[in-house]
Formats: C-alpha cells, structure tokens, sequence
C-alpha cells in the first residue's frame, strides 16, 4: 500500500513552548494579527501569546489533516471485487 498525503496546511509552530501554532492564512484574531499576514510581517514586538518568545522562534511545519492508504496498483486489481464487512466486534459502542 501506498501512502498519501491527502490535506495539508502550512503553518509555523513556536519552538520555545511548543504549543502554539500560527497560521498566516487565518492570523490570531486573539492577539489582534488579521488574516493573511505573514510571519516576516509580524511586528519585532511580536511575543507568542503562551510563552513570550519572539518570532524569531516560529518554525515553519505542515500539519497534515490526513493520510489515505491506497492499495497500489497489482493489490486493486486483485481486490476489485472484495467488499469489507464489519466485523461483529468492530459494530459494537463501548
């Protein structure tokens, strides 16, 4: 099987906290930044708004939303015609 990326965003993760994540599409709207602004646009006060690091301490990362399996080429044509069933576990709510 092969696998392949099938959403994905970039974004820039700040390396001091490790827990915030901007995204120049969408801005911060919670730290007034609009939309569309770029991390070299950000201002040189700029702090991330958990830790106080400066944005010198944004990383560009991809966040990816999901992964698809695809069976390659032989495995689809060998599996053209099988259907999953669920199985009876897998049906059951816990």
């Amino acid at each position: 099987m092969t696998v392949q990326r099938v959403l994905e965003y970039d974004h820039f993760f700040c390396d001091s906290c490790r827990t915030y994540v901007y995204d120049e599409e969408t801005g911060d709207s919670s730290i007034n930044v609009s939309a569309l602004t770029k991390v070299d646009d950000l201002s040189e006060s700029w702090r991330c708004p958990i830790c106080a690091a400066g944005k010198e301490k944004l990383r560009a990362v991809t966040l990816l939303d999901e992964y698809a399996l695809l069976p390659d080429e032989a495995e689809r044509s060998e599996n053209m015609n099988v259907v999953a069933q669920p199985s009876e576990q897998s049906s059951q709510i816990f």
